[in-house]
C-alpha cells in the first residue's frame, strides 16, 4: 500500500512539471512570436524591390535573428542559474516575460527596422553618415550579443538600457558625428563596463546610461578614465565618478532623465 502511494506520487509530480512545461512553452511561444510578428510583418508587406533594398532587408534580419537568439540563450541561462532546474519548459518561463523588458525588445526591433529604412532610403550625399551610424549601432548591438556567456551579468544589464542607446544613435546619429563622436567612443564605452565588472563592481542602470551620457558629450577623457581604471582596480566606481566630475558642464548637449524610476536620455536645447 505505501509502494502503491509513492507511486501514484512520482505520477502526479510527473503530470505536475509536464503541465508546468507546457504552460511554459505556450508562455514562451506566444510572447517570442508576438516579438517576431510585429517585426516581420513589416517586411512581409513590403516586399525589396532592388538588389541594395533586398541586401538591406537580409542584413536586418539577419540581426533581428541573431538577438531573438541571444536574448533566448541569455534569459534561460539566468533561470537556470537562479532556480538550479534544466529543461526546455522550465528554462522557457523565464524567457521574456517582464513587460518592460518585451517593450524594449520591441524597440531595439524598431530601431533596427528604421535603420533598415534609412538605408534604402538614403541619398548619395548622406550615405557615408548613414554608413558610420549603422557601424555604431551595429557594433554595440554585436558586442551585446556576442559577449562572454561565462559572465554572470551582462555589461548593459538590460534590454532597456541596450534600447536606450540604440534609439539615442539612430535618433541623433547625423549630431553626434559632428561633435566626433565615433566608434572608438563605442568601443571604450564598453571597454569601460567590461573592466568595472571584470574587477566586480556593480554599476546600476544609472551609472551605466551617465557613462554613455558623457561619452555623447565628449565630456570624458576615455583613454585617462580606462588607465585609471587598471591602476585602481579597488575602487572602480569612484575613478569613474571623479572622472565625470571633471567633465565640462557647457558641453552637455544630452542629459540623463530621471522621472521615478524611469530613465531617459534627452537633449537640452
Amino acid at each position: 500500500m505505501k509502494k502503491m502511494k509513492i507511486i501514484n506520487k512520482k505520477i502526479e509530480a510527473e503530470k505536475r512539471i509536464k503541465a508546468s512545461r507546457e504552460n511554459a512553452l505556450f508562455k514562451f511561444k506566444g510572447e517570442i512570436v508576438t516579438v517576431i510578428d510585429d517585426f516581420y510583418n513589416r517586411f512581409i508587406s513590403m516586399p525589396p524591390f532592388n538588389d541594395n533594398e533586398y541586401d538591406a532587408q537580409m542584413e536586418i534580419i539577419s540581426l533581428v535573428g541573431k538577438f531573438i537568439d541571444r536574448v533566448k540563450m541569455l534569459e534561460s541561462s539566468k533561470y537556470e542559474e537562479e532556480r538550479h532546474m534544466i529543461g526546455v519548459g522550465f528554462s522557457a518561463v523565464k524567457e521574456i516575460t517582464e513587460e518592460d523588458e518585451l517593450l524594449a525588445i520591441r524597440g531595439i526591433l524598431s530601431e533596427l527596422e528604421k535603420l533598415y529604412q534609412e538605408n534604402i532610403r538614403v541619398s548619395a550625399c548622406n550615405m557615408k553618415r548613414f554608413l558610420v551610424k549603422k557601424k555604431l549601432i551595429d557594433y554595440l548591438l554585436s558586442e551585446w550579443l556576442y559577449e562572454d556567456g561565462e559572465k554572470k551579468r551582462n555589461c548593459l544589464n538590460n534590454y532597456k538600457n541596450l534600447y536606450m542607446i540604440i534609439a539615442t544613435i539612430n535618433r541623433h546619429g547625423d549630431e553626434l558625428q559632428l561633435r566626433d563622436f565615433d566608434r572608438m567612443d563605442c568601443i571604450y564605452f564598453y571597454s569601460i563596463l567590461c573592466e568595472a565588472l571584470k574587477n566586480d563592481c556593480v554599476l546600476d542602470d544609472e551609472d551605466i546610461l551617465t557613462i554613455f551620457v558623457a561619452f555623447i558629450n565628449k565630456n570624458i577623457w576615455r583613454n585617462e578614465l580606462l588607465s585609471d581604471m587598471a591602476d585602481d582596480v579597488d575602487s572602480p566606481k569612484e575613478v569613474i565618478k571623479e572622472n565625470l566630475k571633471s567633465a565640462n558642464p557647457e558641453k552637455e548637449l544630452y542629459s540623463l532623465k530621471k522621472t521615478n524610476d524611469s530613465l531617459a536620455i534627452i537633449k537640452n536645447y
